[in-house]
């Protein structure tokens, strides 16, 4: 909602919802963003779909999504991050499962890699204790000696995918 408010205050025309909900014109947009949504609907297929054929051809799609092939999610197992939402994300992506999806909904992905967030620090100590109480409590400790809990930090740990995917001209690709 925020992002929204300030592209309307730049007078942007920019839309927020659910795509098969949007009612978007066909062909007619330039980019559509997906950020931390695609994991959280009952069919993302048709949600990509609806995407590829909202936008003009060459248009772009960008979106992030928790990455199930992480390093993170594979070494934390259960306790990862992106798994400790069961009943809020219903899929899991790999790069190369959303890779598959998109070019199946007619999306080229021309980038792929992983973001991080900026973070209040307070929100990184309750998000360790996912992974070890101890450590989260001895760095709230260090936090609060520090007066640290209202700072923010940008945080990777490479386990966020960001992909951006151009529509293709065609749905079957021409010889040559």
């Amino acid at each position: 909602p925020e992002a929204v408010r300030q592209a309307r205050v730049l007078g942007l025309p920019v839309k927020q919802g659910r795509f098969r909900e949007a009612a978007l014109t066909g062909g007619s947009y330039d980019l559509l963003t997906m950020w931390d949504y695609i994991e959280h609907v009952e069919d993302p297929m048709e949600d990509l779909k609806e995407a590829a054929r909202a936008l003009k051809p060459g248009g772009l799609l960008a979106l992030s999504t928790p990455d199930a092939g992480s390093w993170a999610a594979r070494l934390l197992g259960r306790r990862w991050l992106g798994y400790c939402s069961p009943r809020e994300h219903l899929t899991y992506f790999t790069e190369a499962t959303l890779s598959r999806m998109l070019r199946a909904a007619g999306l080229d992905p021309i980038l792929s890699t992983h973001a991080g967030k900026d973070l209040y620090v307070s929100r990184v100590v309750t998000r360790l204790r996912v992974v070890s109480v101890p450590l989260s409590r001895l760095a709230g400790a260090v936090a609060r000696a520090l007066s640290l809990e209202r700072r923010r930090v940008y945080l990777n740990p490479l386990d966020t995918l960001l992909v951006v995917a151009r529509k293709m001209a065609y749905s079957v690709r021409p010889p040559g």
